[in-house]
């Protein structure tokens, strides 16, 4: 941004220079109507006020990429009100056993599907401390980390075995090896544990087939939540590590010196109705491990319901929601709603969009503005030289004609300068994920709707402008020779 500013500030003192070149070129030739004399009065412009017209594209710049991300973000809008990853309406904090009572009581009953507890807690780790002073892990990867090292690419895999590689970030962007190798590396100390009957009632809740595991087998959950990426139910490089792996008999994990076996992908949901359990991931256990390998220090327990399917249908969602967090607030339990994501999703959406589409359609307003009085000064300062071509025969009409030229340059070339700059500017935050449109349905129509607004406010000013120039070349009419 700060050498495009700097490239734009130094391009329109160049183009003034240029200007003048080709006056001294073109008035040998151009001996019909006033081009020399509008190439002119366009070229002082520039060339005196070439940082105020570069400030005004740098300000139209920022005003395409800002309206580009403000349509995006409008355009996300839909996003909001489908659901992806949740799955339960409500999630109960507290005293597990009175939460039940309650949840299950003749008051609570008719609001309440698909009840399920999701218990939760670190892996315990081993007495002894490692060289760091860090607990040992009770899990050994290796051999799972080695399999996924070999699958990232080449740049990434230099930096992982040279040890360069000291932090991680996670995104749509990354190889999946990548993400599957951070989140791994910084989560395997104490992994996160979920015994397999409360993810079982998860996938009870979403019409899957429960998990069947056997006593040295694990699965392996990653939060889509929090892991942004396209699909999570199908993750083609742990596939094949772990199909792979299957064929020949090898484990790639052990926990506690006992050889595990790691389960297929399955599908992956949030685990609460908003955002209680901020997780990466964690291992999904038999129930019989998760008693013996759980710190009992980390254990958590929370009660998922859904708003029945059948009071949905009768009343809407909305009611009975609401009707269902009454209930609870006087229950004084702590719990979280789907409402709670929902309305903080809506107000990221609305607020993010309403704010950039504000300050875009500012910064477009203020350039115009500047350009505007800009002309117009200049037109004052220079009005003597209009009579000067009335007296040399000039008539009214060829210098409303070359004024309006000079406005269509003088709108025309930060504009221009700025297309280009925003085009560049859009493309990058593309490639940064900041701008990020899902449907592509809505698009071009949108993108032709905002197109069309800045025209309108382009034009509304170019026309403004000229219809003033208009008005001070009429104050001429007295002169003798202005006919």
């Amino acid at each position: 941004l700060v050498l495009g500013s700097l490239g734009t500030i130094l391009f329109m003192r160049g183009f003034g220079k240029l200007l003048g070149l080709l006056a001294n070129l073109f008035k040998y030739k151009s001996t019909k109507g006033l081009h020399t004399f509008t190439l002119r009065q366009f070229q002082e412009n520039v060339a005196n006020r070439s940082i105020s017209v570069a400030v005004t594209s740098i300000l139209i710049t920022l005003s395409i990429i800002l309206i580009a991300d403000g349509a995006s973000t409008f355009i996300g809008l839909e996003s909001v009100f489908t659901r992806d990853s949740s799955v339960y309406d409500f999630t109960v904090n507290g005293d597990s056993q009175k939460i039940e009572q309650f949840l299950t009581s003749e008051k609570m009953k008719p609001y309440v599907e698909d009840l399920n507890q999701l218990e939760i807690g670190n892996m315990k780790y081993e007495d002894e401390r490692g060289e760091d002073g860090f607990p040992l892990s009770l899990v050994d990867w290796s051999k799972l980390r080695e399999q996924i090292i070999k699958a990232l690419p080449n740049n990434y895999k230099e930096q992982v075995l040279s040890g360069e590689m000291q932090s991680y970030s996670f995104s749509s962007e990354n190889p999946e090896a990548l993400n599957l190798f951070g989140v791994l590396e910084t989560a395997s100390t104490t992994p996160y544990l979920i015994p397999e009957s409360s993810y079982n009632g998860l996938l009870k809740t979403i019409g899957k087939k429960p998990l069947n595991l056997h006593s040295n087998e694990i699965a392996l959950y990653f939060n889509p939540d929090f892991m942004p990426m396209d699909n999570l139910e199908s993750m083609p490089v742990l596939d094949n590590i772990l199909e792979k792996a299957a064929k020949e008999g090898q484990s790639l994990m052990s926990i506690n010196d006992q050889a595990i076996y790691i389960h297929p992908s399955i599908p992956m949901r949030g685990l609460v109705a908003d955002r209680s359990v901020k997780i990466f991931s964690a291992f999904i256990v038999p129930d019989h491990m998760f008693e013996q390998l759980l710190n009992t220090e980390t254990y958590v327990s929370y009660w998922n319901f859904r708003i029945p399917q059948k009071l949905q249908d009768q009343q809407g969602l909305m009611k009975p929601m609401m009707e269902a967090r009454d209930l609870l607030k006087s229950s004084g339990f702590k719990f979280e709603s789907y409402l709670q994501n929902f309305g903080r999703k809506l107000f990221y959406v609305v607020a993010g969009s309403y704010a950039t589409l504000y300050m875009g359609f500012l910064f477009l307003i203020i350039a115009c503005t500047v350009l505007a009085l800009q002309f117009l000064t200049q037109m004052k300062q220079t009005g003597g030289r209009y009579v000067t071509l009335s007296m040399l025969g000039a008539k009214r009409n060829q210098m409303k004609k070359s004024m309006h030229r000079q406005v269509l340059l003088t709108f025309l070339l930060p504009i221009s300068l700025a297309c280009v700059s925003g085009a560049v500017g859009i493309r990058a935050m593309i490639s940064f994920v900041t701008i990020h449109i899902e449907d592509k349905t809505l698009l071009y129509p949108i993108a032709f709707t905002f197109t069309c607004i800045v025209i309108v406010i382009l034009v509304i000013y170019g026309v403004a402008v000229a219809r003033s120039a208009d008005y001070e070349i009429d104050k001429l009419r007295w002169k003798p020779n202005i006919d």
